[in-house]
């Protein structure tokens, strides 16, 4: 979301009615909450189960249970809970490293030396206000103090040094591939090469969202020994960024009170260098407006496994330092396959995972890879098919784990068939416990390629100059692999017991338009068609005196509407939705699909990203409070009210934590306890979660996304929006759809990829998602794919979101992401955020003059939006349909002279926002003369209000002067053409969905009460969908204890 764009909010009132106040979900009470106590306690379990051992020679880890500890770091200071942008979170507190080493009892014995000038170099540098919409933009590096021979002495006596690496990101900018982002910088590796030569355990703690170069660990040990003569760093562990809790769930796993059991979610490569976009990623390649998906469907380990050999012919196993799935324990665990059934529908894996340590209890992650056959489309060497995590098993126990996924997910897209295929031969399955530990468990053998699905082409405008294909001989082998694939168990898969999904959208493009048309620009030669509901008794569309003219591809239903109905006659059978939508004006419609800058009389969230219109509740429709962000409800904690109300929420672990944990069940504890949270404080969708692929290392919200793995990705996506959703009246909105993979000119860059990589890498995970579990609502992102903006992309939107999908709900668009309504409407975009500006549709669909004000100019409203100590401005222009050309056909005149009535109050004014959600409208000053009109003429003409293209269509002429030189008369010409080219078939569709998902929001019964409705109800929005597709299930057996069979 850009938060920078909500100062083109325009309160839609204005145009459209009275000004809405806001009603206040928070509460009066300053004091933590029940719901606040138990969500901390649950967002520092998340955190301990997420957070990943890389490193740990000698056993250094844990730490004795009490004692002294010597601590540094700037991470050990301002511990990052997560990123900034609307992933952050306004949380009440945040423990950092010192303070939850020292609330477990440890005494930190760093030198005060060290500590005070590292504090106070931060303090200098970041402790004011920030000004940025985006947060506090911290270079964490650049404040780290060299320690020397005296300040890396302890205060007490103490074997072991914690470091704490800090790094951050966010919206609005990507990382650096320099130092002190991506790599250490020369004070963080010096001070880590004195440390290693200092005491005898070092720990280093990476407190990161991303990943960073940790080839540093091997070049300080290969350089520096410890005073014993040992390794000089021994451990080293992934806290990455674990939100409010993040100090005590760090003391907990360095301690062993919980054993750390959290998987990676990325390969972590030795170098930046071997991802393979990062030569083009961004501005890498100095162009940030283009980027080439030339990697295909190659992200990840899907490439570093695939290209092995090819990387460092000398060194293969050196290009990877962490595997995709690794992830160290206290304990040892074995994973065994047991058994391995597979038909043309299911394969279910069962393995069997033992404790054989000692000494530690912990928790295993049992992963499935399959190996597809080389013979037909090129593949890649392996694809995780799916994971389950085991009960916290104690030294000698064991627990038996069943995973089942579906037989068509190892099927690869065929472009030129428009289908998904499983090619012939053996799909080798792999059992183990990262992405190179694992062993043959079984070769499913399919004797001919079968189609499993057939689609439609789409998303095809245009292709990557290149793109990657891999060689078998240069795939990832292990000792041993050649003789567990031949002697592994064969089942043979009939290809007559396949059937083929016919999945092709039925809403394909099908009507033909010339090139002259002006639907062309939206779709090319082929647009859709769409249904437009009319009640044939209306006779004087919109007060035109006649009944509204189909256009382009619409199809007339006569459905019968009835005066006065509302939506509460929906919700109980007594008309249908489409009656209804027929009945409403448009203005009516477009305030429904415009978001707004406060929300209606119903409880709701204050300080939220947006809402939708209550302005028409008296027809039963409830606003809707939109709230950030992935890591929790983004709200403003205190409100200036009397008493002052409060709400705070929970900071949970960052997306990427949450998916390292490998637990969905937890995940969806997670979801749960954030629903708990919307409900609690007025908030109808969730901003959540963002689910784009980790495709490179370097894009700025990594950390707000889950994985470089599209199935990790859909699973911990669905595992979130059920548990959420499981919360009668609220709902989750995943994003960015799609492509959002860097932050870069994300606004007007252009992702150019192929459908396969498409549908197989980018879009799998959101796939995944909305099949099983059916988000209320989904974000379309704001770059380009293959030409077409997301917000506007008819073939990502509607032909495979809704028409291959089955999406049920509402796709709002980012923040200002809208181009335009009619490309809006038409593609499948129902909402624009922030909105505002409701005019804009409705003047798109009937022909409406310009508002002229009394200076001829048209009529304005100049928005302010402050943030810090910025201020954003913006112009909305009331220029009913008519588009502002200098070779247009329309003209509208006004002549300003001695006749013009200057006494009255001009139309056009400044709206202004406060941070209490409230906007209010102030007219400009009335005009003292002519020559005084004359001059704000000249000046808005000079202002950014107006486009260059549009300054160009406006003529000033016949300027007469009096004997003073004041202006006493001059004339204005608009020069455009009317476009109404938004179908009120579109609108209609949009309108639907929004109505549909509102009325099964917590706002809709609590206006139905508000307003004495009776018999209005709300349920889990999830919970009514009954052919939900889970693409992979788990089970799990009893744990058997030791000596127990």
């Amino acid at each position: 979301m850009l938060v920078a764009t909500a100062a083109s909010v325009v309160v839609s009132t204005l145009l459209f009615g009275g000004l809405v106040v806001p009603a206040q979900g928070a509460t009066t009470d300053p004091e933590p909450t029940a719901l606040e106590q138990a969500n901390a306690t649950l967002s520092r379990t998340a955190a301990e189960q997420g957070m990943v051992l890389l490193e740990n020679h000698d056993q250094t880890l844990p730490i004795a249970s009490s004692g002294n500890i010597a601590l540094y770091g700037v991470g050990a200071y301002q511990t990052v809970k997560g990123g900034t942008g609307s992933g952050s979170v306004n949380n009440r507190y945040t423990v950092s490293a010192r303070q939850g080493l020292e609330n477990a009892g440890y005494k930190i014995t760093t030198s005060d030396a060290y500590w005070s000038a590292m504090t106070s170099a931060y303090d200098t540098k970041y402790g004011g206000a920030t000004s940025s919409p985006f947060g506090q933009t911290v270079d964490y590096a650049s404040v780290e103090q060299p320690l020397t021979a005296q300040t890396v002495q302890p205060t007490a006596k103490t074997g072991t040094a914690v470091y704490v690496i800090a790094r951050n990101s966010g919206e609005g900018a990507d990382r650096s591939s320099g130092k002190g982002d991506y790599q250490l910088s020369d004070t963080e590796r010096a001070n880590l090469q004195l440390l290693g030569r200092s005491y005898q355990h070092v720990v280093v703690v990476i407190n990161s969202g991303g990943i960073i170069d940790t080839s540093f660990y091997k070049q300080v040990n290969a350089a520096e020994k410890d005073p014993f003569g040992g390794t000089a760093l021994d451990s080293m562990l992934l806290m990455s960024q674990a939100g409010q809790e993040s100090g005590n769930a760090l003391a907990d796993v360095l301690n062993g009170t919980t054993t750390p059991s959290g998987k990676l979610t990325d390969t972590w490569a030795s170098a930046y260098s071997y991802y393979p976009a990062s030569r083009t990623f961004a501005n890498n390649d100095g162009n940030s407006l283009t980027e080439e998906y030339s990697e295909g469907i190659y992200v990840g380990y899907r490439y570093f496994d695939s290209f092995y050999r090819s990387l460092d012919q000398d060194d293969p196993a050196s290009v990877v330092n962490y595997p995709f799935g690794y992830g160290a324990s206290y304990t040892s665990f074995d994973v065994r396959a047991q058994r391995v059934t597979a038909d043309a529908k299911k394969v279910t894996v069962t393995a069997k995972v033992t404790n054989t340590g000692h000494r530690y209890s912990g928790q295993e992650v049992v992963q499935v890879y399959v190996s597809a056959p080389q013979s037909g489309q090129d593949k890649a060497y392996q694809q995780l098919a799916g994971y389950a995590k085991t009960d916290n098993l104690a030294p000698g126990a064991s627990q038996t784990v069943t995973i089942t996924f579906d037989t068509s997910s190892l099927a690869s897209y065929d472009e030129k068939r428009a289908a998904y295929v499983m090619d012939a031969g053996d799909y080798v399955v792999r059992v183990g416990d990262s992405s190179r530990n694992t062993h043959v468990a079984a070769r499913l053998n399919l004797s001919r390629s079968v189609v499993t699905e057939q689609d439609h082409t789409e998303l095809d405008d245009q292709q990557p100059s290149s793109e990657l294909t891999s060689d078998p001989a240069d795939f990832y082998t292990y000792p041993g692999e050649k003789r567990e694939i031949a002697t592994a168990r064969r089942i043979t898969l009939d290809p007559r017991s396949f059937r083929t999904a016919n999945d092709a959208s039925a809403y394909e493009q099908n009507v033909t338009v010339p090139a002259s048309s002006p639907y062309h620009a939206l779709d090319g030669d082929k647009i859709s068609s769409t249904t437009v509901y009319l009640d044939k008794s209306q006779k004087n569309w919109e007060g035109t005196g006649a009944p509204y003219q189909p256009k382009t591809g619409e199809k007339v239903q006569y459905v019968t509407t009835r005066s006065g109905a509302t939506l509460y006659d929906v919700a109980k059978g007594k008309l249908t939705v489409q009656q209804f939508v027929a009945g409403l004006s448009v203005d009516q419609l477009s305030q429904i699909v415009e978001g707004t800058s406060s929300g209606g009389s119903t409880p709701s969230a204050v300080g939220a990203a947006g809402y939708t219109t209550g302005a028409l509740e008296s027809e039963g429709i409830p606003s809707m409070t939109l709230s950030d962000g992935p890591a929790g409800l983004r709200l403003t904690q205190q409100i200036s009210t009397t008493p002052t109300t409060y709400q705070y929420a929970t900071a949970w672990p960052i997306g990427t934590l949450l998916a390292q944990t490998w637990d969905r069940g937890l995940v969806d504890q997670v979801g749960t306890a954030i629903g708990k949270e919307m409900k609690e404080f007025g908030v109808s969708l969730w901003l959540a979660p963002g689910m784009n692929i980790h495709r490179d290392p370097l894009n700025g919200r990594n950390f707000e996304y889950y994985s470089e793995d599209p199935l990790v990705s859909g699973l911990t996506a669905a595992a979130t929006t059920a548990g959420v959703q499981s919360n009668p009246g609220v709902g989750v909105t995943v994003k960015h759809f799609a492509g959002n993979n860097q932050e870069t000119s994300r606004n007007s860059g252009n992702d150019v990829v192929s459908e396969r990589a498409m549908r197989e890498i980018e879009l799998k995970g959101f796939e995944i998602a909305v099949k099983a579990a059916q988000p209320m609502a989904v974000m379309s992102s704001y770059n380009k794919i293959d030409g077409t903006y997301s917000s506007g992309n008819y073939d990502l939107l509607t032909d495979l979101l809704r028409g291959e999908w089955d999406f049920k709900g509402t796709v709002m668009t980012d923040w200002g992401g809208s181009h335009g309504a009619t490309a809006t409407m038409y593609s499948g975009n129902d909402l624009i955020e922030p909105g505002g500006n409701p005019a804009e549709v409705a003047n798109s669909i009937k022909k409406v003059a310009p508002t002229v004000d009394i200076d001829g100019l048209p009529a304005y409203t100049r928005s302010d939006f402050s943030f810090g100590d910025q201020t954003f401005t913006s112009y909305t222009l009331q220029m009913g349909s008519l588009t502002l050309k200098s070779t247009g056909a329309a003209k509208v005149t006004t002549t300003v002279d001695a006749s013009t009535d200057l006494s009255k109050t001009p139309l056009s004014g400044t709206s202004s926002t406060g941070a209490d959600g409230k906007t209010v409208f102030t007219p400009n000053a009335k005009f003292t003369s002519v020559d005084d009109a004359y001059k704000a003429v000249q000046t808005l003409l000079a202002s950014s209000a107006f486009t260059s293209d549009q300054k160009a269509a406006i003529a000033v002429t016949d300027v007469q002067h009096d004997g003073t030189g004041a202006v006493t008369s001059y004339k204005i010409t608009l020069t455009g053409d009317y476009a109404t080219d938004t179908r009120l078939g579109d609108l209609q569709r949009s309108a639907i969905r929004i109505l549909t998902t509102a009325s099964q929001t917590q706002s809709f019964k609590d206006l139905a009460d508000q307003q004495g409705v009776k018999g209005i109800g709300v349920g889990s929005y999830t919970g009514q969908f009954k052919n939900l597709d889970p693409a992979v299930t788990s089970t799990k057996g009893r744990v058997e204890k030791p000596g127990r069979h």
